[in-house]
Order: structure tokens, then C-alpha cells, then sequence
């Protein structure tokens, strides 16, 4: 049995054909009386405590508090994040900026040697481009 149906019940929220089910469960199950009998104990309790009534401005205070906290937290993030991008777009910046390697003169790539067996570069690039044209 699952908590959220027993303080359904015991709020008086359950409709009538699942509190008649519940009722049955609860004459049937000794476990689920206890934890009834607790619950009504907790709730006893909590209505000896003494009651304060809040403040008339309380929830504009508590709003104003919010966003004092939120704007003094960005104010901390901010110069961060700004930092940040400025790190990430110098990096972006000088890698783009900079003249890629030159590509290796006289590499055979290795299906071509696959292919072509042991032709010198001459030899290879001969017969690549003659099967080029051949296409």
C-alpha cells in the first residue's frame, strides 16, 4: 500500500469506491492500521504547535530577497561566462589563423600499395592517372 493512498484517505481525498477498497484493506491489513494510527499521531502533534501568522508584505519580501540573490549571483557568473567565451574565441581564432601542414610529398596510401604492389611514385602516379582518364 503506498503512502500517497494512505494520506489520500486519511485527507478524505479518495473517491467513494476506493475508499470502500481502502476500508477493506485497512480491516484486513494490521501493518496499514499502524501506519494510519501514526499518521493521525503526527497530525495531533503538528496541531498542538503554535500558529504565527505571517507578515501582510511577506511574499513581496520573500520575492525581493529572490532576486536580490539572483542578481548577486549573476553578478558573479557574468564576468566568469564573459571570460570564458573570450578564451574559447581567442583559441577558435588562432586555430583557424593558422596555415595547415604541408601535405607529405611522395605518400602512398596504403590500399594504393595494396593495389599497385611495389611501383615507384613515378611508376604509381603514371598509372593512376592514366586509369583517370580511362573513366
Amino acid at each position: 500500500m503506498s503512502d500517497e493512498r494512505l494520506h489520500e484517505y486519511f485527507d478524505g481525498h479518495l473517491p467513494p469506491e476506493e475508499r470502500s477498497r481502502f476500508e477493506r484493506d485497512l480491516a484486513a491489513d494490521p501493518d496499514l492500521r499502524e501506519r494510519l494510527r501514526e499518521l493521525k499521531e503526527i497530525d495531533a502533534a503538528l496541531g498542538t504547535l503554535p500558529g504565527h501568522a505571517a507578515p501582510p508584505d511577506f511574499t513581496q519580501e520573500v520575492v525581493r530577497a529572490a532576486r536580490r540573490r539572483r542578481m548577486g549571483i549573476l553578478r558573479f557568473v557574468m564576468p566568469l561566462a564573459a571570460a570564458a567565451a573570450a578564451v574559447v574565441l581567442a583559441v577558435l581564432l588562432t586555430r583557424t589563423s593558422e596555415k595547415p601542414p604541408p601535405a607529405e610529398e611522395g605518400y602512398i596510401w596504403e590500399s594504393d600499395v595494396e593495389t599497385y604492389g611495389s611501383l615507384s611514385l613515378v611508376d604509381l602516379e603514371d598509372q593512376i592517372l592514366e586509369e583517370l582518364e580511362g573513366t
